[in-house]
């Protein structure tokens, strides 16, 4: 598998050679905000693109937007990254003032 890193636009404005874009792909897209449809404008020039991940260049913290789950995240911690990823900020999970039983 090859890694591919830098922005979106860095990617399809400079593919790699021909020959080496047919190897299975994982693209670490280091864009900051929202895009759209990147798998599937990455996958014109990379037909074997496996996923991508996103890092986050404040934090350096990275995750998977492929739909593939890093094995130790949890079902929460998911769900932090995709609001992440979706509006640019953090989530913020506020606790109940009280509970009904």
């Amino acid at each position: 598998m090859r890694v591919i890193k830098g922005t979106l636009k860095q990617m399809l404005a400079n593919p790699i050679p021909p020959a080496q874009r047919v190897d299975y792909i994982m693209a670490d897209l280091q864009d900051e905000g929202v895009l759209l449809d990147p798998m599937d404008r990455l996958r014109e020039l990379y037909p074997n693109i496996m996923g991508i991940t996103r890092t986050n260049q404040a934090t350096g913290h990275s995750f998977l937007s492929s739909g593939v789950a890093h094995e130790e995240a949890t079902e929460q911690s998911l769900f932090e990254d995709f609001y992440y990823q979706m509006t640019d900020r953090n989530l913020v999970v506020r606790k109940p003032i009280c509970s009904r039983l």
